[in-house]
């Protein structure tokens, strides 16, 4: 939760670095700080997409230890 959260937060703030970074550039060196920005979002979003790849194959070889299949476990959770 307070890791969404601080995701959230910092999410937030590099909108805000964005917007006001944007009102001192010219047309195109916003076009090239835009299409920066969006590589930037793109490869974070990669990049947490594989963390929590990652996280998930562990946790399914921990419950395979105990006997719990991903999904048995996460149905016990819940």
């Amino acid at each position: 939760m307070a890791q969404k959260r601080a995701e959230a937060e910092m999410l937030e703030e590099t909108i805000r670095q964005y917007h006001e970074r944007r009102k001192h550039q010219t047309a195109e060196e916003a076009g090239v700080a835009q299409e920066q920005t969006s590589e930037e979002i793109i490869k974070s979003a990669m990049e947490q997409a594989l963390r929590i790849l990652r996280e998930m194959n562990t946790d399914r070889e921990s419950f395979r230890k105990v006997g719990l299949t991903f999904e048995e476990r996460h149905v016990m959770i819940f």
